[in-house]
């Protein structure tokens, strides 16, 4: 597969989503607590609440808004500002779901320090990391995920 990108890959991402769900084992259980937490995100959550919980400053020319909705799933409260959003559903009366999507991440500012991860061990040899797009490094993958260390694990072999 490498072959055939001569000048290797090149990754890049556009939309993002994090979401957590929580199951409840019954619904009479969820549905006050979903009634409560919906009502207050929609009363007293607001526009310059939202930028700062993306670590942004609120502009009042910022495409931004909230709505409240009955889906076939469940209900669900959305906040957007610009490209980015927060949801919260009730999927099926069970499940509450918080999810936050982007579909621009160039709206984050990331900045971090490139740091080299090799490994040194007490003879001071250093190791590499694995490269999954090499044919050796796929060798060893595949070998580890055969399944005969499944039970008793790796160790480390001592000198």
């Amino acid at each position: 597969m490498v072959e055939k990108f001569t000048r290797g890959y090149h990754w890049s991402i556009m939309q993002v989503e994090y979401s957590l769900d929580v199951v409840f084992k019954r619904r009479e259980v969820l549905a006050p607590l979903y009634e409560e937490i919906s009502r207050q995100a929609m009363l007293t959550v607001c526009v310059p609440d939202m930028a700062r919980f993306w670590g942004k400053r609120f502009s009042p020319e910022a495409e931004a808004g909230s709505d409240f909705k009955t889906l076939v799933e469940g209900t669900r409260i959305k906040h957007v500002l610009g490209r980015q959003s927060l949801k919260m559903y009730d999927k099926g009366g069970r499940v509450l779901r918080i999810e936050a999507t982007t579909n621009d991440i160039t709206f984050f500012c990331h900045h971090r320090k490139v740091v080299s991860r090799t490994e040194r061990d007490g003879k001071a040899r250093t190791w590499r990391g694995f490269n999954v797009f090499l044919k050796e490094d796929q060798q060893i993958l595949l070998a580890l995920l055969r399944g005969e260390f499944a039970i008793d694990g790796l160790g480390r072999v001592r000198d």
